[in-house]
């Protein structure tokens, strides 16, 4: 009888279960640069591709943000990069099948820098091979809020700083004038100190929260890069990527998956210098 009774009990707490996401991915920075002094600033638009199930009284899940990448090219073969990532997203539960709704919405930031190599594998200069190591600091956190009726409470929070580096592979190709395509598999590694939260130590098991701190949390991140040159503006692209994010730790926490971005790139160092080129 007290078997049966905690495997009911396990049932209902499985049905209540909203994850609580502790990574969403960012876009890859996959500079494209093939010569000393080029350059590369990036606005990107990005967005999770999978959703929650919707409280549809209360609003979608959603994940969207915007993604900055700069780069130069120090020397022929030398690199540096400075990224900054910013998330705000919600998910929730299905209301029709819990008795108790919620929602939990999040806000992400992070700095990130790297250096790295690149070189021309090939004479006619049309692929490039990259890599590059970084490291960067930011602010994870989500706020859980259920509701009564048609009104929403604050219940709980999650905040965590984070620490982050990584090592990133990549290939480039140049496709004829206009498109280029690049390839990239990122290995990022996270480590969450000092964290704050006022969810108790049932909660934090149960959403997979309690071990966050005992020791790094580590992804796979492949994506494919693409890039549009335009014609009458040589030093502006078109840029769209797909990413994913696959979780290598034997623990486990509950992880956004995939990242689609499109935005624009600059090579503003050489736009600015194009008409002293020009006068020669």
């Amino acid at each position: 009888m007290k078997n049966f009774i905690a495997f009911c009990l396990l049932l209902i707490i499985a049905g209540c279960y909203t994850p609580r996401y502790v990574y969403s991915p960012p876009a890859q920075n996959v500079a494209t640069l093939t010569q000393k002094g080029e350059s590369k600033l990036a606005i990107l638009y990005s967005t999770n591709m999978g959703s929650n199930n919707d409280v549809e009284q209360h609003g979608n899940a959603y994940s969207s943000g915007i993604d900055i990448h700069t780069a130069y090219a120090i020397s022929n073969h030398i690199i540096s990069q400075f990224n900054f990532y910013y998330r705000s997203e919600q998910n929730s539960n299905d209301n029709s099948n819990n008795t108790s709704p919620e929602i939990i919405r999040y806000k992400r930031n992070l700095c990130e820098f790297a250096f790295g190599y690149f070189t021309a594998m090939n004479a006619s200069k049309k692929s490039y091979f990259y890599i590059l190591g970084g490291a960067g600091m930011g602010n994870f956190r989500f706020k859980d809020y259920g509701f009564n009726g048609n009104a929403t409470y604050f219940r709980n929070f999650h905040e965590a700083p984070v620490f982050k580096f990584s090592i990133q592979p990549a290939l480039f190709y140049k496709l004829g004038k206009r498109f280029s395509q690049s390839f990239a598999s990122k290995f990022s590694f996270l480590d969450f100190k000092n964290i704050k939260t006022s969810y108790n130590e049932q909660e934090l098991d149960l959403y997979k929260l309690k071990d966050l701190e005992k020791g790094l949390v580590s992804f796979w991140e492949p994506a494919l890069v693409l890039n549009y040159h335009f014609k009458k503006l040589p030093y502006l692209q078109l840029e769209g990527q797909l990413g994913a994010s696959f979780l290598l730790n034997q623990k486990f926490v509950d992880t956004r998956t995939f990242n689609a971005s499109i935005g624009v790139s600059a090579d503003i160092a050489r736009w600015i210098l194009r008409k002293p080129e020009q006068k020669k």
